[in-house]
């Protein structure tokens, strides 16, 4: 007989869910390929120069292009279900719902849910990826020590001679600077910029004696700055001009945890995307990211008398896929373990198209 004194609501999850407000400027792509190729067709500048007529053409060489080659990067996180954990009800069932449930029902629910917590965790490295590759210009922290390296000029990241933060900072000319690189360096063509800061930076920024004065001038409109409005993760504070450019400025206040266990710096602390004191200035459009996911290593079921005479009933394949998920049965420590795999990497391919700020306070 149901006990009527007490209900069991829904179950509370309490966890973050990851957010790819920087992967997320990239263009998403899915392939088998391990290794992933990019022709570079680079053009110029220049103007065409006056011939005398009946002379002929003058010609131009425009064949020339570089190729670069990247590899992506393997993230495999799995977690083991054992039969003692099929003893006890899920999580927000009550005893009852236990009784009548099915095995096949309960794991494929502890399956998917777990599968599910492993995934965020993928997605938290790969927008790492692309903070790391836009502030330090390189993906750190592989296996083997290795790093993936863009080659992003120093001059593309920028400290400012005074902070925003002191009475003598002058932001706009800073950012106009800035803008007027990515157009030279980088052959970026649009005047929309976005600029993306640090928490501590967007206090300053509005503070700033510069960017004050210029929001306060009468009857002309260079700053328009209202509510902060949160899209994707990233929070979006409004639009200000700095010489001829617009500025859309943005702050991104998330954070990821620190690993423990692999010698990483910080080990066990929450780190923001956006470093301390640090900000980004990018074209809004013109300029190209790609999220590319290479192909991932799997074993697929199959039937195969060759393979049967070697005691095996799998074959060795690469599938697509962003997030492949997978589970089996680990005979030996009696258990089922399962899984997310993924091999993204992140590729900013125009390094010279974007610059970052850093001790900005």
């Amino acid at each position: 007989m149901a006990d009527y004194k007490k209900i069991m609501l829904e179950a509370f999850k309490q966890k973050a869910n990851p957010t790819m407000f920087l992967a997320g400027m990239a263009r998403p792509k899915i392939t088998k390929a391990v290794d992933i190729e990019i022709d570079v067709v680079r053009g110029r500048r220049t103007h065409a120069v006056a011939i005398k007529m009946g002379t002929g053409s003058r010609m131009n060489d425009l064949s020339q292009f570089t190729t670069k080659t990247y590899q992506p990067v393997f993230y495999d996180e799995a977690y083991s279900i054992t039969a003692m954990e099929l003893q006890k009800r899920l999580p927000g069932m009550t005893v009852y719902q236990a009784e009548s449930s099915s095995y096949a029902e309960d794991l494929a629910a502890l399956i998917t849910d777990k599968q599910s917590l492993v995934q965020d965790k993928e997605v938290r490295a790969i927008e790492l990826q692309a903070s790391t590759a836009m502030f330090d210009g390189k993906i750190t922290n592989l296996p083997g020590g290795l790093e993936v390296d863009f080659q992003k000029k120093a001059t593309h990241d920028i400290q400012p001679t005074n902070k925003w933060s002191a009475s003598n900072g002058v932001p706009l000319t800073n950012i106009q600077a800035g803008c007027d690189l990515c157009r030279k360096d980088g052959m970026v063509e649009d005047m929309v910029f976005e600029l993306v800061v640090a928490d501590d930076v967007i206090e300053a920024l509005l503070g700033n004696a510069q960017f004050v004065s210029k929001a306060n001038l009468r009857h002309v409109t260079n700053v328009n700055i209202g509510m902060p409005m949160q899209r994707a993760g990233g929070v979006f504070h409004g639009v200000f001009s700095a010489g001829p450019y617009t500025i859309e400025l943005w702050s991104y206040p998330q954070v990821y945890e620190v690993p423990t266990g692999f010698g990483l710096s910080g080990e066990g602390t929450l780190k923001p995307y956006i470093p301390s004191a640090k900000a980004l200035l990018k074209p809004k459009s013109g300029i190209r990211f790609d999220l590319v996911y290479g192909g991932i290593p799997q074993v697929v079921p199959q039937v195969d008398p060759i393979l049967s005479g070697f005691g095996l009933n799998g074959s060795l394949t690469i599938v697509e896929g962003d997030f492949v998920p997978y589970a089996y049965v680990d005979w030996r420590k009696q258990c089922i373990e399962a899984g997310v795999r993924t091999n993204p990497l992140f590729i900013p391919h125009q390094i010279d198209g974007f610059v970052t700020f850093k001790v900005l306070v």
